[in-house]
Order: structure tokens, then C-alpha cells, then sequence
């Protein structure tokens, strides 16, 4: 697939089909996060995996767009390494980046992702997913098949530039 069409084709699908995701599909992910590029090559990024019905539940009520949680066959939830970072904002643009390398490959896998940032009470998430408090939560990466086709408008690129 060529870079532009994935970026320009690529979407956040909120509702997924009832179709599991692969063990290799999901360390294929796991292996583009992991090879973005960070900040004094930090790679300030944790992953944990969560496919457990009972689990996703849980974290959905911690969350928006819980139903996506629910539906979608892999969650990866993105964490901020404490012990990796040396400035925080390059570390979270590092995990930005990490994300985003995710997201293209669920989208060159012929899956769709999402991805949601506003983790409420962090301390009860970590909890759910047995997972260090010295582990920050940032996001967790959605992946599945679409269950819908979310269309995308984009402002004018001369909007943007300032």
C-alpha cells in the first residue's frame, strides 16, 4: 500500500464486526509502535494487551467511546514509561508517533483502529490491566474489522497554515 493513499484513506472506526484479530496481526502492530522514532531514542512506550471480554468492560467504564472498547477485538493500551523519560513532551510526541505507526499498519492489514486519549482515573486503569503506577497511561489503540465507513472532511491546507 502506498504511504499517501493509507495516510489520506486511513479512518476512525468507532463500531467493529464481530471477526477476531490474529495473534501475528496484532505483534505486526506492536512491531510498527515499536520502531517509530523517539526522542534520544528513548522509546519511552510500554504496550499491554487486552482481549478479555470481562477486562475491556472494565477499562470501558474508565473512558469515552466505551461501546468501541466493547466491540473491538484488540485493544493495545499505551504507556508512558516513567523510567524512560528525560523530557516529557518529547516523549509523549515520541508516543504520538508510536501510535500513528500503529494505526497505519492496522490500516495496511486491512483492519480498522481507533484510538482514544482520555483515560479517566489512570490509577483504576493500571489496576485493571495489572500494570505498574510508574507505567503512565496514554492511550489505548482500538484494532478490528470495521463495522462501519466513517467519512472524513478535511479543511483546506491554505486554512492550516498560519
Amino acid at each position: 500500500m502506498l504511504l499517501d493513499k493509507a495516510i489520506k484513506e486511513r479512518r476512525s472506526v468507532r463500531i467493529f464486526a464481530e471477526k477476531e484479530v490474529t495473534e501475528n496481526q496484532a505483534k505486526e502492530i506492536l512491531e510498527s509502535g515499536r520502531w517509530a522514532p523517539s526522542s534520544l531514542n528513548c522509546q519511552p512506550w510500554r504496550f499491554s494487551i487486552v482481549k478479555d471480554r470481562k477486562t475491556k468492560q472494565e477499562i470501558a467504564k474508565l473512558v469515552h467511546h466505551s461501546a468501541a472498547i466493547e466491540t473491538a477485538s484488540l485493544c493495545i493500551a499505551v504507556f508512558l514509561s516513567e523510567e524512560d523519560i528525560h523530557d516529557r513532551t518529547e516523549c509523549l510526541l515520541s508516543i504520538g508517533a508510536c501510535i500513528q505507526n500503529m494505526l497505519l499498519k492496522i490500516h495496511s492489514l486491512g483492519l480498522a483502529g481507533f484510538c482514544i486519549s482520555d483515560i479517566k482515573q489512570k490509577g483504576k486503569f493500571n489496576k485493571a490491566l495489572l500494570v505498574s503506577p510508574a507505567n503512565e497511561p496514554i492511550a489505548l489503540v482500538l484494532a478490528g474489522y470495521a463495522g462501519d465507513n466513517p467519512k472524513s472532511d478535511r479543511k483546506e491546507l491554505k486554512e492550516l497554515i498560519l
